[in-house]
């Protein structure tokens, strides 16, 4: 996502690892422990986390956890701002503020059910801002 930006971005445990290096994997605070330390040393503007497939995402800033909610809604604007045209996909279980960036920013909205799958399915048919 941030491939065409001037951003410095950092990889915290990339490796192909199927007990993900000892973390648990859930994005949330808690487990977070490892990325905080990092920042501690080498401050960034942002840090976001993945779980092990990588379909969740949470995140820290300025020494605040972030929700997964919230992270998405602000890794949303580079890409919109990129092409700022499409569509939007998300889960019905994903946050509002989504819906409200997305009527911000004039995009269409699609809303789909939870799972890669439905999500997968919507983005392949195209003109996705996530292209």
């Amino acid at each position: 996502m941030l491939r065409r930006t001037t951003c410095k971005v950092t990889t915290l445990n990339g490796a192909h690892n199927p007990f993900f290096g000892g973390i648990n994997p859930e994005p949330i605070p808690k487990n977070y422990a490892a990325s905080a330390a990092y920042l501690k040393k080498h401050p960034h503007d942002i840090c976001l986390v993945t779980d092990g497939d990588a379909d969740r995402v949470g995140g820290w800033t300025a020494g605040n956890p972030l929700s997964t909610h919230q992270s998405s809604v602000v890794a949303a604007p580079p890409v919109v701002n990129r092409k700022g045209k499409g569509r939007v996909v998300k889960a019905l279980t994903t946050t509002s503020m989504v819906d409200k960036m997305c009527a911000a920013y004039g995009l269409e909205l699609i809303e789909t059910g939870v799972g890669f799958k439905f999500i997968a399915a919507e983005m392949m048919k195209g003109a996705c801002c996530w292209d």
